[in-house]
């Protein structure tokens, strides 16, 4: 697990759903959860971790 910066992911997340905004219709009007999942799991994985894990182990 790793922790992302919350205080864009609106924005970020409204970015992320516009840009694949036909992917997104299609997938909820044929109700296919696991696309659905797959596409949000795949927006968390691209995040950015919050903070610098290589400063953190090397202290």
């Amino acid at each position: 697990m790793k922790l992302i910066d919350a205080t864009i992911q609106p924005k970020v997340l409204t970015d992320y759903v516009l840009e694949r905004k036909s992917t997104f219709i299609h997938v909820l009007e044929e109700g296919d959860n696991e696309s659905l999942l797959a596409l949000l799991t795949n927006y968390f994985t691209e995040q950015p971790t919050a903070y610098d894990v290589d400063k953190v182990v090397s202290h």
